[in-house]
Formats: structure tokens, sequence, C-alpha cells
């Protein structure tokens, strides 16, 4: 049972990393210049903006790799039903490739926001926060496609 419980502890605290860092390897389309356009990006901040992109999918490839090896890893210890000491070291070996992958996140979203006036910044979490509470297609809860500062009908 304990050996379980560790095991569903270790996959829930490593699959959020693993799909932001697969998120963050995307290259720009369609709703990265959707999103220059809402920001009003001059061509220097593209530029910028685009650099920063191409640096952060180098740095968290390999940080994505490590961490889908690491978890087959884990899934293999579990399968072969290993001691308890095995689970742990792996997912010990598994935080820490997570930490890096935040780490990494956080200094390119500084970098990021360095590029950015305060306009841009608000307008940038208000998009964000739409996202959250729709999902990046848009559509969730409140009934529709809309972007910031939109209201649905009959809200006020």
């Amino acid at each position: 049972m304990k050996r379980l419980i560790l095991s569903f502890a270790a996959v829930g605290l490593m699959i959020a990393p693993m799909a932001m860092a697969a998120e963050a390897e995307k290259p720009a389309g369609p709703g990265h210049e959707r999103m220059g356009k809402m920001l009003d990006l001059t061509p220097d901040q593209q530029a910028k903006l685009k650099t920063i992109g191409e640096e952060q999918r180098k740095v968290m490839a390999p940080l994505r790799e490590a961490m889908e090896t690491q978890m087959k890893e884990l899934k293999e210890l579990v399968d072969a039903k290993a001691d308890d000491a095995k689970l742990i070291a792996k997912m010990d070996q598994i935080k820490k490739t997570r930490d890096s992958i935040e780490t990494s996140q956080k200094k390119f979203q500084e970098q990021r926001d360095a590029v950015l006036t305060p306009t841009q910044k608000a307008k940038q979490m208000l998009m964000m926060g739409r996202m959250g509470r729709q999902g990046p297609d848009g559509m969730g809860p409140q009934g529709g496609r809309r972007h910031w500062g939109e209201e649905k009908e009959g809200e006020k």
C-alpha cells in the first residue's frame, strides 16, 4: 500500500512539469502571432521574444527528455515492485529535474517580461487569466470564445 501511495504521489507531482516543458518546446504558431497582435508588439520586441523562445526550446529539450526517461524508469521500478529505497531515490532524481525545469521556465518568463511594457504585461495577464478559466481554445464554462475585456451578453 505504501508503495502504491508513493507511486501515485510521484506521478502526480511529475506530470505538470512534463506538460509545461513540452509546451515550452512547441514552436511559435498562430496563437503566438495572435497574441503578438493583441499586445501590439513592436518588430524589435517580436525579435527579442523569438530569440528567448528559441533559447528556451534549446534548454528545455534535454530537461524534458530527462524527465521522460526518469518517469519510464520509475514506472519500471513500480512494475518490478522495487523496494522503497529505490523508489524514493528515483523520485528524488525526478524532483531535481522538475526543479530545474521550473527554474528554467521562471528565468525565461522573467526575460520575456523584461521585453514587455507594463500595459502589454497587463494585457497578457488578462489573456492568460481568461485562458486559465476557459482553456486554450477559448471555450469553457463561460460559454464561448471571448478575449480579455470582452463581456458575455448580459454580463456587467
